[in-house]
């Protein structure tokens, strides 16, 4: 499936906020940049997959609830510092700083991703960026989390969604991202100074059935 890039605008305290949209394939690109490459082997967890509660419950049937979702929770807890530690690699690499991580720009993420996994419509065609039941978007979700309320700033989105063993660990995610030039290009976006990163299991689609399986949002802004 060749993604479809798509671009829309938002305004946060008169200065413009671009969000990057694509439809994602179903399995990310394999194609591997050199600075991920070098960025994979310091980064812990990159390579380890997003499990859901049933493939715990499967693989320890001892466990209590209550251990299980502590270890998910742990799980998606190392994912999120793995696509930061890559993302941040991916800049540095380049000379570029890295991103400083915000509480209310990963409130954006999350509340972004959470909504995916609940309603699942990152079908093909569909706006990935836009809840279609709020029609909020990225400015939107910045600016109901409350950055940056004295200043101006600009935010930049990237999504994703992988499953199975090869397509739902956190390198995979950037590995795909670095592979898709607008995405490539909010990674590496030289104004951009802070982030958000909200990585959960579960699925953006419909009918997803893997025990592997992530969403992940990330926020980039700058506030001025």
């Amino acid at each position: 499936m060749i993604p479809t890039v798509t671009r829309r605008l938002a305004t946060a305290a008169g200065t413009s906020a671009l969000a990057l949209a694509a439809l994602l394939p179903s399995a990310p690109a394999h194609a591997t940049s050199p600075a991920a490459r070098g960025a994979a082997a310091n980064c812990a967890f990159a390579d380890e997959t997003v499990r859901t509660p049933q493939w715990y419950r499967a693989h320890n049937p001892d466990w209590s609830n209550s251990r299980v979702q502590a270890t998910v929770t742990l799980n998606e807890a190392f994912a999120n510092s793995a696509v930061r530690c890559l993302v941040n690699a991916e800049r540095t690499a380049r000379g570029l700083p890295a991103l400083r991580e915000v509480l209310r720009l990963f409130d954006a993420a999350d509340a972004h991703t959470k909504a995916a996994k609940q309603i699942k419509w990152w079908t093909d065609g569909a706006d990935f960026h836009v809840n279609p039941r709020t029609r909020s978007g990225p400015g939107d979700r910045v600016r109901a989390a409350g950055y940056c309320p004295s200043g101006t700033w600009q935010v930049l989105e990237n999504v994703y969604q992988g499953w199975g063993t090869g397509g739902a660990t956190p390198r995979a995610a950037v590995t795909w991202w670095m592979g898709s030039p607008p995405h490539r290009a909010a990674i590496l976006d030289t104004r951009m100074a802070e982030t958000g990163t909200s990585v959960r299991h579960g699925s953006a689609r419909p009918n997803v059935t893997s025990d592997h399986q992530l969403v992940a949002t990330q926020v980039f802004g700058v506030c001025r």
